[in-house]
């Protein structure tokens, strides 16, 4: 019993520490690691709690992973922070005497905008609370790391609730954050930019009285937010909002991705259309665009498919396009399983099977080819799955790494008895195939 608590809590501070680094990363606003990183966390948290269903520590910290991925892209606050509040006072609900579940509420209470049903009274009140069930038993908490952390974070929420006399310049985070807010009263498309958003609204839900009424309430402490009206011809502003961002590229001469409102698009042998939306995967990324290389340069003719990972499903789409007999694609994010399918029946290709999930979602099925675009530490972990699912001669293709984790990455496929081929490089970043003999 005493063996099986010890492993518990080491799976808590596993999760905890992935918790703290992607927080991390996102202060540093170094967003492609925090990425990386988060999918490996949410990734390890859903197998967490299959394990353990009525954990409330690791209900808690999924909720707080959740809010991390909305930090990452504010504008999926509508859609996620409900859900997120709603699983954290689970958690606090199933153990409200525990330190870890009432910081990890506390959290969310704390940093979560008002308008999303954020509290910070109530939010300062779960760390104060955490704090005198830890001071109870000061001889074991006095130098647990937990308890350290606590005090630095009731000391910083202190400090942000002094009031503020100053005005925030225009950043992404409060355009993003405005973005959420007005998409909540009808606005449906958004082109930022140095002076703030330009946001559009079909002519008959425009309502300056609720404008007025939301933009008061403008969550974010110290920014003030000014606006001008215009009455425009009707136009695709999804269409405004997505050209900002997404330009078309052609890979290997040989393909080119964009998408349905660029109009000046290269010719080449494979146009593929992607509506990207939230999910990862337009071939600007170098690990996409090397990824698509090697499918560029195999014979998929009549061959199996398993792309993990699958974002916007653009790499099993030209798997098709290339000849691929069957796909099976893969994602533990619901929003990218969505758009996979849009995309799919964008291109009007058959034969590609769209999973939720990790490696839960494989059957006792093989292909002959796989590629997994994750990132290192997910690849390391679920390795083995991938290694069942394949024959004699299969391929693997993995990317989502640096040049300086490929020991890490073949030493690992050795050890499971695959053969190292090879690897390409852009940036650092690299795509490794290894091959069953």
């Amino acid at each position: 019993m005493r063996l099986g608590i010890a492993k518990l809590e080491g799976r808590h501070e596993i999760l905890c520490g992935y918790y703290g680094l992607v927080g991390h990363l996102v202060d540093k606003k170094k967003k492609d690691e925090a990425q990386a990183y988060l999918k490996t966390a949410l990734a390890l948290s859903e197998n967490y709690r299959k394990m353990y269903p009525n954990d409330a520590r690791f209900k808690a910290l999924h909720a707080n992973l959740i809010g991390l991925k909305i930090a990452l892209s504010p504008m999926r606050a509508a859609t996620l922070a409900s859900g997120m509040l709603s699983s954290a006072k689970t958690s606090y609900k199933l153990a409200p005497g525990d330190s870890w579940v009432s910081i990890l509420y506390g959290n969310i209470l704390f940093y979560m905008p008002g308008i999303f049903g954020g509290d910070k009274e109530e939010g300062l009140e779960c760390y104060q609370r955490a704090r005198r069930s830890m001071e109870k038993d000061i001889s074991t908490n006095g130098h647990h790391w937990l308890y350290v952390q606590l005090l630095v974070t009731i000391g910083v929420v202190y400090e942000k609730s002094e009031p503020v006399s100053y005005v925030e310049p225009c950043s992404e985070m409060a355009t993003d954050v405005l973005a959420a807010v007005l998409a909540e009263i009808g606005y449906e498309s958004f082109v930022p930019d140095e002076r703030g958003v330009t946001a559009f609204v079909p002519q008959g839900k425009y309502d300056e009285t609720r404008l007025k009424e939301e933009l008061s309430q403008y969550p974010i402490e110290g920014v003030s937010v000014a606006y001008e009206a215009t009455f425009v011809a009707g136009r695709d502003w999804n269409e405004e909002w997505e050209k900002n961002y997404f330009k078309p590229i052609v890979v290997g001469d040989e393909c080119v991705i964009h998408s349905t409102f660029h109009t000046d698009v290269p010719q080449a042998r494979y146009d593929v259309l992607i509506d990207p939306k939230m999910a990862f995967g337009t071939g600007h990324h170098e690990t996409t665009t090397l990824m698509l290389q090697a499918i560029l340069a195999s014979d998929l003719t009549g061959r199996s498919v398993l792309d993990m990972g699958c974002g916007t499903a653009v790499l099993g789409i030209l798997a098709r396009m290339k000849g691929a007999a069957s796909v099976v694609a893969v994602d533990i994010d619901e929003f990218a399983v969505e758009n996979a399918i849009e995309n799919i029946r964008l291109n009007h290709v058959s034969g590609v099977e769209v999973r939720l999930g990790g490696i839960e979602a494989l059957k006792q099925e093989s292909f002959d080819f796989i590629f997994a675009n994750i990132n290192r530490n997910i690849l390391l972990a679920d390795m083995h799955a991938y290694v069942a699912c394949m024959k004699r001669g299969s391929r693997i293709f993995m990317s989502g790494f640096y040049v300086e984790d490929i020991p890490f990455i073949r030493a690992e496929a050795e050890h499971l008895g695959l053969r190292f081929v090879g690897y390409a490089e852009k940036n650092r970043w690299v795509a490794v195939e290894c091959m069953s003999d």
